[in-house]
Order: structure tokens, then sequence, then C-alpha cells
């Protein structure tokens, strides 16, 4: 969501932005956490040692916040040709996927890039 990176932009300007990804990562894709939703969103990222509830509750309530910054990384990833994610660039960029995947097909790319 779109919440969620402005989050994660908030976090990384206090080198916590590795952390509030992972969190996110393993919220979502491990514990099914609805993301989407704010009051849920909120709670996973005030468990990020380092980040302030009031600033959380900020960037949740000021749709400005750091909307620049994930546009920018959008444009960012549109220059390098990312299309979809996942997206992955193996072996120096050589090989690359682009969207979903079978996880069979991506293990063999992985051991072809190897």
């Amino acid at each position: 969501t779109m919440d969620a990176h402005r989050l994660i932009q908030m976090a990384q300007e206090k080198g916590l932005g590795e952390a509030a990804y992972d969190r996110l990562m393993l919220a979502y894709f491990t514990e099914g956490v609805p993301i989407g939703d704010p009051e849920e969103l909120e709670k996973v990222v005030n468990e990020i040692d380092g980040l302030n509830w009031d600033e959380i509750e900020d960037v949740l309530t000021d749709m400005t916040l750091h909307f620049a910054d994930v546009r920018a990384d959008e444009q960012k990833a549109l220059s390098k040709g990312v299309r979809s994610v996942p997206y992955f660039q193996l072996n120096g960029g050589k090989s690359i996927i682009d969207g979903s995947v079978e996880p069979s097909d991506l293990v063999n790319a992985i051991k072809r890039a190897l």
C-alpha cells in the first residue's frame, strides 16, 4: 500500500528502512496481517524499535508526507526497466525475472545464475 511505502520512507530517514521493510513483509506474507488496513499497519510499524508513535500517526494522517519519496523510487525503478513485482536481477542483471513465476522456475533461474 502507499501508506506502507510512505512509512518505510519515514523509517529509512532514521536508518530503520530495512527493519521496517522486513517487519512489514513478515506481517503480510507470513502472519497474514492486512497491512492495507491503517490500524493494522500502524500496529505493525509501531513494533519497530526507534520509531515514534506520533510520527507514524503523522504519516498516516498526512498523505503528502513521504509521497514524493515513494514516487521518486517508482520512477527510479521504471528507469531501470522494472515493470512489475516481484522483480529479480540475477547474474549482474544478465538474467531478469519480471513478475510472478512458478517457484521451481525461480529456483532454476537462481541455480543458473550461480
